[in-house]
């Protein structure tokens, strides 16, 4: 379990409302975090993060606004 939970061992997470990509790391991050989260920002910069969670929300918001309108 303290592995799932240790922060250094994940680094960072992507910051949500940026349109660029923005990793946030623990304030307390030793070298391993920071080494870290540059493989998260490496790996979601890659992985084109900020515009998949932009089209999930878009998708979100269109889903939600046809539920909205039935009712």
């Amino acid at each position: 379990m303290k592995h799932r939970t240790d922060y250094t061992e994940y680094g960072g997470a992507p910051i949500l409302g940026f349109k660029r990509l923005a990793i946030k790391a623990h304030g307390r991050s030793n070298a391993k975090a920071i080494s870290n989260a540059i493989r998260v920002a490496a790996n979601s910069s890659k992985q084109n993060i900020c515009t998949k969670i932009e089209d999930s929300i878009g998708r979100f918001n269109k889903q939600y606004a046809i539920e909205l309108a039935e009712i």
